[in-house]
């Protein structure tokens, strides 16, 4: 039987409308929960989170050593992954411990999350000072982490030395690895900035690195795809903060009007629900964060289109 396309819609919109009343009820009770959700870091879908607590949950007491290396310590601050569906914590994320709320957030470190655009696959980067701490491909369904970190310096490491030779060859052993902006192009391709820098000396290396993710023999592992150097203010395409609604909303409609028709629908409904999202977070600098990571979808998914 043929479903008739009004319906079809009528049906897409109230599962939108599903997802984004369970976020606003998670919202809602986050206060109770023994533990701090990092609102810029829900999936697209709505279904998962990342957060936070000054000790380790009960939930993940059986996670908290990796073959005999303990990643957590009772006392030390963990970040998971939060089912919102039940409210409960799922998955460790090993070697992650930052924190933000409203007495203050971890000093010289961050926390940057990068979701799949079917949101079956994110990964996410504690970011240091100069270097990153810890890097994971998280498999929520399968409730999987693998620590990729080591895997995509090699390959930056690798790009640096065939395009800057000597330059780099030079300094090689004394400069601190860090990636940023990460963003799904599509389920299996990735888009970042990534640095090598000696600390407060010269010089410093900033690419453009597109990679291809590929899952071999139950892990995953990484080729790439473009490695190019970058100036230093290429960022999310936007002219800063100040006008950071009127970028987002000028990137939208330029990706809109280059889509097919039925892909169009899925985006507006998609920011719809993203747009429901933000409402929900109480800081200031979560919606920031949370529109900063959207614009530079936005902007990575035009420069494809473009084939840049």
């Amino acid at each position: 039987m043929t479903i008739p396309a009004r319906v079809k819609t009528i049906r897409l919109l109230l599962g939108w409308w599903a997802v984004v009343l369970s976020i606003g009820a998670v919202a809602a009770s986050a206060e109770e929960a023994d533990y701090h959700r990092f609102p810029r870091t829900v999936s697209p879908d709505g279904a998962y989170v990342l957060a936070w607590s000054d000790s380790l949950p009960e939930e993940l007491e059986a996670q908290k050593t990796k073959g005999k290396e303990e990643t957590v310590e009772e006392t030390e601050t963990a970040n998971f992954l939060v089912d919102l569906a039940t409210k409960k914590p799922v998955l460790l994320l090993p070697d992650f411990h930052y924190y933000a709320g409203e007495d203050g957030r971890q000093n010289h470190y961050d926390l940057d999350a990068a979701w799949s655009p079917d949101a079956r696959t994110l990964l996410a980067v504690y970011d240091a000072r100069w270097n990153y701490a810890s890097i994971v491909w998280v498999d929520p369904v399968a409730r999987k982490c693998t620590d990729v970190g080591k895997k995509l310096e090699a390959l930056f490491r690798r790009a640096l030395l065939a395009r800057e030779g000597k330059g780099y060859r030079k300094y090689a052993e004394g400069m601190e690895v860090s990636f940023q902006n990460v963003v799904f192009e599509t389920n299996r391709t990735l888009i970042m900035d990534a640095w090598a820098q000696r600390i407060k000396k010269e010089p410093t290396f900033h690419y453009r690195m597109r990679v291809r993710a590929v899952t071999k023999d139950g892990g995953v592992q990484f080729e790439t795809l473009e490695a190019r150097a970058v100036s230093d203010d290429l960022g999310s395409g936007g002219g800063g903060d100040e006008t950071i609604e009127t970028d987002l909303n000028k990137s939208y409609n330029k990706l809109r009007g280059r889509l097919p028709e039925a892909e169009r629908e899925a985006l507006k409904q998609q920011q719809l629900l993203w747009l429901k999202q933000r409402e929900v977070m109480e800081d200031e600098f979560d919606q920031l964060q949370f529109t900063r990571r959207r614009l530079l979808d936005f902007n990575v998914r035009l420069q494809a289109l473009a084939g840049k």
